[in-house]
């Protein structure tokens, strides 16, 4: 079972503003290359978002009223320091960014905890998901995961069949070599697997 297999808008919404805050508290930090702005005041937070991301960070998209409030909903990645800059708490280079999905998922069953005893305040009130192509192009996303698809290969050489690049003659399925493909396996084995939305 994935690990987002509960997530619902608010907590993909929640997560990718996770995500864009990270990046971005690193992105700036190498782009101004300058010791004395090693970080993102929080009264400008909302320009540089803006200008990395293409589009507003609007509090009340999230159901609150500031900028610092948006900020305290992804707390567990990045916070406010007491400069009153934007600070991640997660390390620039990452092997994966596995690590939103299990932030998201802890932080959206602390919520359900707190909802399930009585704190009104633990509810979400997020009207859109923030940020997303769809969104901004008018579709609208369900946060929902259809099957696994993989990728057609160029060049790849299937069962029974014969490739441009492939060698030795005849040379077929498994043990067969395509035009940038892998030598002694089917593609089939080393294909990657991508997630697509509906």
């Amino acid at each position: 079972m994935p690990l987002c297999n509960f997530f619902a808008p608010a907590d993909w919404a929640l997560m990718t503003l996770a995500f864009e805050l990270h990046q971005l508290t690193h992105s700036f930090k190498s782009d101004a290359k300058d010791e004395t702005r090693a970080g993102i005041h929080l009264d400008h937070l909302d320009f540089y978002y803006q200008k990395y991301f293409q589009k507003a960070l609007t509090p009340k998209s999230f159901g609150v009223e500031t900028v610092q409030a948006v900020v305290d909903l992804v707390k567990d990645v990045v916070h406010i320091n007491g400069k009153g800059q934007l600070v991640s708490m997660l390390s620039e280079e990452m092997e994966s960014y596995q690590i939103f999905v299990m932030i998201t998922e802890e932080a959206r069953r602390y919520r359900s905890l707190r909802i399930d005893v009585g704190d009104e305040s633990a509810v979400l009130k997020i009207a859109v998901q923030h940020g997303s192509q769809q969104q901004q192009n008018g579709h609208k996303r369900k946060g929902e995961w259809k099957d696994w698809k993989q990728p057609q290969a160029v060049g790849a050489v299937g069962k029974g069949t014969t490739s441009k690049g492939a060698t030795g003659k005849g040379a077929t399925g498994k043990g067969a070599t395509s035009k940038g493909g892998w030598q002694g396996q089917s593609w089939a084995n080393k294909k990657p697997r991508v997630w697509t939305t509906k």
